[in-house]
């Protein structure tokens, strides 16, 4: 190529093919007697004028036109000289911008070059992309024949047996209507149900706030009514032991009034020898002796007695019966009303937790349904991403594909333009391989 050949041959050759020189007669005498020498017209002036010296005249002329001829030499000498340097200045500047603009093409290559191979490694690579997704959607394409040859096969089955099965089912038709009839009755009270119980989920809600609020209220009540019996059962341990020590004050004075009844007989019969170890053993033998209450017991309803001492125990007797008897009816009472409350609350916490276990149950029934609805239609919507999917995919295929082909047309395109300007190319240089020797030869 002219690019590879050696820098020093280049000035030797002239991108301009050189012009030959101007004619004589054309250039320098225009008109036809004008740039003429005076000599000439005498010479001829001279041979119309006579022969008389006729080799005189000769040699005269041919030395008149050889000075001529050297005038004219060194001027066109002259002139030449004047045009080469102006064409080897003018080669310079063309030799100095043919150097620019190759260092310019030369850099342009590289680019070129270099983004040709880029754009090839990303050809490649893309190509390498595209062509193992071609064969992913060649496996796919071969999997779903597959599945659609067992389906094929499947179908053609199941066509035998439906045809099989056709006879039997215009037997069975008449029921089959019938049924469908009472499916279709059936499917209508479900779908009123399920509005019905759609309906009701807000009510049922509402409801069940309600009853959980009235089961925290009859729980609080509860709580309270327990601390109300705890209490009761302190009143009562309470009362007990106010009883306890009545009756044991009772039996004091019992035991009292008959010492001192004893006493009374002792002085009547004067029986002085009887001691008061015997009058303890006959109280302790008597009915209704409080032989196993204790001595700190005995102590205090000692103490106690001093101060009733101004009553009688008749009427100390009976008012610690009333006022023992008055009190265990009341607690008894109490007791009664407060376990009937309690068994009220119960009653009402039971009913409550029924209520509230039908209404979980209709609840999660309810939910069941409601996720039941739900998976389907995530199912139908699995279904159409995937049909979706299925279809750009197969768009980005055909897409991949027209790319492909885009790019290997362009890629040839882009290799044949390359031929054309290496060929144009070539044809320069040999183009300018050959003026400069048709330019020396003139």
């Amino acid at each position: 190529m002219a690019s590879s050949r050696n820098p020093e041959e280049e000035p030797l050759r002239s991108p301009f093919p050189l012009t030959p020189p101007p004619a004589l007669g054309d250039e320098y005498y225009p008109f036809g007697g004008e740039g003429q020498p005076p000599f000439v017209g005498e010479a001829a002036a001279a041979g119309a004028a006579g022969e008389g010296d006729p080799e005189e005249a000769d040699l005269g002329v041919l030395l008149q036109r050889k000075e001529q001829d050297l005038l004219l030499a060194a001027e066109l000498g002259k002139m030449l000289l004047e045009r080469n340097e102006e064409l080897e200045r003018r080669y310079d500047e063309l030799m100095k911008e043919h150097l620019e603009v190759k260092e310019h093409l030369e850099q342009e290559k590289h680019e070129l070059r270099r983004h040709l191979e880029s754009g090839r490694a990303e050809f490649e690579t893309r190509t390498a992309e595209l062509e193992a997704d071609l064969v992913a959607a060649r496996v796919q394409l071969g999997q779903k024949r597959l599945e659609q040859q067992d389906t094929s096969r499947e179908s053609s089955q199941a066509v035998l047996d439906l045809s099989e099965q056709n006879q039997r089912l215009v037997e069975q038709l008449s029921q089959v209507t019938h049924l469908e009839q009472q499916l279709q009755e059936d499917l209508i009270v479900l779908r009123a149900e399920h509005r019905t119980l759609t309906l009701c989920n807000a009510e049922h809600a509402a409801r069940m706030q309600s009853l959980q609020a009235e089961n925290r209220l009859l729980q609080e009540r509860k709580q309270d009514m327990e601390k109300q019996i705890r209490q009761l059962r302190e009143e009562n341990e309470a009362i007990q032991a106010l009883v306890d020590t009545l009756h044991e004050n009772l039996l004091l004075l019992r035991k009292e009034s008959r010492e001192k009844q004893l006493r009374k007989n002792s002085m009547k019969f004067g029986q002085k020898t009887s001691s008061p170890q015997e009058i303890e053993s006959s109280l302790g033998d008597a009915p209704g002796a409080p032989g196993q209450t204790p001595k700190v017991k005995q102590k205090d309803a000692i103490g106690c007695t001093p101060k009733k001492a101004s009553l009688s125990p008749e009427e100390n007797l009976s008012e610690y019966t009333k006022k023992v008897s008055a009190l265990s009816y009341q607690q008894q009472d109490i007791l009664a009303q407060k376990e009937i409350e309690i068994a009220k609350l119960q009653d009402q916490v039971t009913l409550q937790h029924v209520e509230l276990s039908g209404l979980k149950a209709e609840i999660e029934n309810q939910r069941r349904l409601y996720q039941e609805t739900l998976t389907i239609c995530e199912i139908e919507l699995e279904l159409a991403k995937i049909s979706l999917e299925r279809d750009s995919l197969s768009q980005q295929l055909l897409r991949v594909i027209r790319q492909k082909m885009a790019l290997s047309q362009e890629l040839e395109a882009w290799q044949v333009s390359k031929q054309i300007s290496e060929l144009s190319g070539n044809t320069r240089s040999q183009k300018g391989s050959h003026d400069p020797g048709t330019s020396g030869g003139i």
